[in-house]
């Protein structure tokens, strides 16, 4: 590889940095990143069971940290060195090195590597790492030296069932991708193996000489839907920290999961009715840690059947997952069983789902601030009449309420107030300001049919100067709450307030009543909307997403401010007026106006419609400054619309795509855009303005 003299400097700087890292095992992994292509989104947990495997992050016999905080400590390092970047999918923290640090990592080993290709081998009995897109006639160009040293092998190709057997002394076989329909034989053969990865494979079954892998450290199988079932012997992975497969609650746990006392990751458990399926197996696996989804829990035996789970003692567990059986006539004694599941309160993401006991459990309706929940959703628990208190919580980012059918009014309890004068555990001894829901970010209500009042504490806490509700919360959706009549009024922070099929006019405008820095407004569904103006009574000058849809009383849209980047409306059946100022909508990109068989014009100043384009721009020069964003209009199954505004048009620089389509009042036209004929025949599809 040849490199220019910055390429050098900048390679040169980067090693300067490989040589301060703290210890030669950081080091190690560090280079071990590599055996990852360029621009390959490394996952983290992925890539610390694999440093595990191949013995980089052994601890001394004084040191009780597990392997797996060392691989988190070994990454933090390589984030703060800079030689990789974190990038999140989702909920998901990678990893990427940038080219010229993939390059760096791949030359400390590069004398160890291999050239299966050509046939050419150096050092091959230190080689120890390898991966190929095929194997396939190359198995004899591997000598003796060379497997017997192999660690690693990541192949993306399908194998033949005796095809492993020459690598004895695996640590690592990674069949992700390889389109494999079965696992090879000569797995079983893998005594030494601490890692098997068979991700996005069409395996159905796992052999059963899978289970002779008594070294095993991480199994993983992500995105395998033909495999139904895992072998019964699967307690004897003595091992086994991190079994990652996913499936649904049909799905039959192997027995005696229990034995795998080492097991660190474990997706899902479903409970099931034989012995050696009940969910006091999850008792003994004491090392749980991240996420866990409990399913089946009608079949757990009241509280004391729930508490052999011992989900209290399980410190390191940060999300779980209750989930009964949606289809149920009784609540099988669910109110004990969730009494009996009370987690540590290191939990950070509990999601309640299909519980219909008629109230929750002592331990969640006095969440205390010593909690750090920061994601909570109530699914379809349709008995419970009251939500718990949750506005104490200081570290609640995200709450979700949906299909709570029986909840008729989110009162003062919610927020963490017993009544008018008391603020719940708070010390009456504290002054000064405090915060209820104090970094609530977004709350979402969802199919609350029965809900007819949301309250808000007007009345101050005795020993309180002041105290504020949502102070930092950004998005609000309200969605299918048909019989809500009353909403909030202090949401100081709202950027985004999604509404669906919310009948009444009067919460909405409540909710926005002093909102100033909206920047989303969606309103779907609201029968009592006539004017946009009646919901924004505040100037909100940086309204960037204006979305209306199914209003059916809607007439006006007006009060919206220009700073719209987006105007989408959709069957509006009586909207007549589109805002009067919409040509000064100099940052507007999209306009969609679809099903609004009542508007008949376009509005554009009469003063420059009647003058000549040599006038309008001596007159009005910043004329041609308007609309100057719009790149995309689309109007559809409007009756009674006549044209569009060549004046408007002419003053859309930036348009790349017009779609008029079901407008039959609407004229054939012809203009010139950039040297580009629009005739009657593109007014009906979508047109690209050349």
């Amino acid at each position: 590889m040849s490199l220019t003299g910055d390429e050098n400097s900048v390679l040169q700087i980067l090693k300067l940095s490989f040589d301060n890292l703290p210890s030669l095992a950081i080091k190690k992994c560090f280079v071990y990143c590599s055996i990852f292509g360029k621009d390959c989104d490394i996952e983290r947990e992925q890539i610390i069971q694999l440093w595990m495997a191949e013995g980089f992050l052994e601890s001394n016999l004084n040191n009780q940290t597990v392997m797996e905080e060392i691989g988190h400590k070994y990454f933090s390092i390589l984030l703060l060195s800079s030689l990789i970047q974190e990038v999140r999918k989702e909920e998901i923290i990678c990893g990427r090195m940038h080219d010229h640090v993939h390059d760096l990592a791949e030359s400390f080993w590069r004398s160890k590597c291999i050239d299966l290709e050509n046939g050419i081998a150096d050092n091959s009995s230190e080689v120890r790492h390898l991966v190929l897109d095929s194997i396939e006639g190359k198995t004899s160009k591997i000598s003796k030296d060379m497997s017997r040293s192999l660690r690693t092998l990541f192949l993306g190709s399908s194998i033949s069932s005796d095809m492993l057997s020459k690598f004895k002394y695996l640590h690592v076989l990674n069949l992700s991708r390889a389109r494999i329909e079965l696992v090879p034989t000569s797995t079983g053969k893998l005594i030494h193996l601490r890692y098997l990865d068979l991700s996005y494979s069409r395996i159905k079954t796992l052999p059963e000489c899978i289970l002779r892998l008594y070294n095993l450290q991480t199994l993983r199988m992500y995105s395998c839907p033909a495999l139904k079932d895992l072998p019964e012997g699967m307690s004897s992975l003595i091992n086994l920290r991190h079994l990652c497969y996913y499936n649904d609650a049909k799905f039959l746990m192997p027995k005696h999961m229990g034995l795998l006392t080492c097991l660190q990751t474990l997706k899902f458990f479903n409970v099931g009715e034989e012995k050696g399926r009940h969910i006091e197996e999850l008792g003994c696996l004491e090392n749980l840690r991240g996420g866990l989804e409990i399913r089946n829990l009608e079949l757990v035996n009241g509280k004391e059947g729930a508490q052999q789970a011992n989900l209290f003692g399980k410190v390191n567990l940060h999300e779980l997952h209750f989930k009964w059986g949606k289809t149920r006539d009784s609540d099988s004694d669910d109110e004990n069983v969730l009494e009996g599941l009370q987690p540590h309160p290191n939990l950070q993401v509990l999601v309640i789902e299909n519980y219909i006991g008629d109230h929750f459990p002592s331990w969640f309706m006095n969440l205390s601030a010593s909690f750090k929940l920061t994601r909570l959703c109530l699914t379809d628990c349709r008995r419970c009449t009251e939500i718990p208190a949750l506005g104490q919580l200081p570290l609640l980012q995200d709450l979700k309420l949906l299909a709570l059918q029986t909840v008729r009014s989110i009162g003062l309890s919610f927020y963490g107030i017993s009544d008018h004068s008391t603020l719940g555990s708070y010390s009456t001894a504290s002054q000064g300001p405090r915060n209820l829901f104090p970094v609530l970010k977004n709350l979402y209500l969802g199919n609350m049919r029965n809900l007819i009042e949301w309250m808000e504490p007007t009345a101050k806490p005795v020993g309180f100067e002041q105290f504020e509700v949502f102070p930092i919360l950004e998005t609000l959706t309200i969605s299918n709450c048909t019989q809500l009549t009353t909403a909030p009024s202090h949401f100081p922070s709202l950027e985004k307030l999604i509404v669906k099929n919310s009948y009444q006019f009067l919460p909405v405008q409540n909710i926005l009543s002093k909102v100033t820095g909206l920047l989303t407004l969606s309103i779907t569904g609201m029968d009592d909307l006539t004017c946009v103006s009646n919901l924004l009574v505040h100037n909100n000058k940086n309204l960037q997403s204006l979305r209306l849809q199914t209003c059916p009383n809607l007439k006006c849209v007006r009060g919206c401010g220009t700073s719209l980047r987006e105007l989408d409306i959709k069957d509006c059946e009586n909207l007549r007026e589109l805002p009067e100022d919409l040509y000064e909508f100099q940052f507007l990109q999209t306009l969609s106006i679809d099903g609004c068989p009542s508007l008949e014009a376009f509005p554009f100043p009469s003063e420059l419609v009647q003058l000549t384009s040599f006038q309008r721009l001596m007159m009005f020069p910043n004329v041609q400054q308007r609309l100057t964003s719009l790149q995309n209009v689309r109007i559809c199954h409007c009756d009674r619309l006549k044209d569009l505004p060549g004046e408007m048009l002419e003053s859309c620089k930036s348009l790349r795509v017009l779609t008029v389509y079901d407008c039959p009042r609407f004229p054939a036209f012809l203009f010139i855009w950039n040297k580009c004929l629009l005739s009657p025949y593109y007014c009906y599809t979508s047109v690209p303005i050349c």
